[in-house]
């Protein structure tokens, strides 16, 4: 059954047309994994799923339910359903570590400080962090261990589908390791589907049962994670093997 199906989704900043007629969808379950240049349009596209951007035209559906045509109070519902971890962790700086995770519950008013400590306590276990890290500030830690905090409060409400935008950017070679497996270990604890956008091959490859191209616009290929390193497809080689020859033009300019 489709977790999350888009349909010819359309989505322009004046002139510059980023998505052109995007067609994807999601198995419950699945992980998927989005592939893409930088500026390729991966970011918006998982915006528009969530609702942090409004589309220019096309569908986007969740469990078959049209989220383009949702009230606000049924979208807040919707996104209960949801968790995402942002590029840069997005962690709030004047907010301790507990709080940070516990937010869309404790900010609300909707647990008490000590059921708001206590689920952050527990969602800092899942992602490898000791107790002593609730109390500091984002700032007091180092890259991956925010990294893990953010992805701690991503998963905070236990949600159906995660995203995943460049979760390893940043990060040395060991930590994305770690990220990567920590992503696999707590998606599979929550049942939950994944979407990740990344340009990361080594965190595809770890990350992902599924991968699609996203280039020009479209969705130009998509199959299994295996599949990759002999896609049949050019772009998708150039871009696996980092080829500077091929479909994909890199424009330099001269300064």
């Amino acid at each position: 059954m489709k977790a999350i199906e888009v349909k010819n989704l359309y989505k322009s900043f004046g002139s510059k047309k980023v998505l052109q007629g995007v067609d994807l969808s999601v198995n419950k379950g699945e992980a998927l994994v989005i592939l893409g240049g930088s500026g390729s349009g991966k970011s918006v596209l998982i915006k528009l799923i969530i609702g942090l951007m409004a589309a220019d035209k096309g569908e986007i559906k969740y469990n078959d339910r049209d989220l383009l045509g949702l009230s606000s109070g049924g979208r807040d519902e919707v996104m209960k359903k949801f968790g995402f971890l942002f590029q840069g962790g997005a962690l709030f700086d004047s907010l301790k570590i507990w709080e940070n995770i516990s937010f869309a519950l404790y900010s609300k008013n909707l647990i008490s400080k000590k059921q708001a400590y206590e689920l952050a306590i527990k969602k800092l276990s899942q992602v490898g962090l000791d107790e002593n890290v609730a109390d500091l500030y984002p700032a007091e830690l180092s890259g991956g261990m925010q990294k893990r905090a953010a992805l701690a409060r991503a998963i905070s409400l236990d949600p159906e589908v995660i995203f995943f935008d460049e979760p390893t950017t940043g990060l040395d070679p060991i930590m994305a390791s770690i990220i990567n497996d920590l992503i696999v270990k707590t998606s599979r604890e929550l049942g939950a589907t994944t979407v990740t956008i990344t340009h990361d091959m080594q965190s595809a490859r770890a990350i992902a049962d599924n991968v699609a191209m996203l280039y020009e616009g479209k969705i130009i290929w998509t199959d299994k994670v295996k599949s990759l390193e002999k896609s049949g497809n050019l772009v998708v080689d150039q871009f696996f093997h980092g080829r500077s020859d091929g479909p994909i033009k890199i424009k330099l300019q001269d300064h």
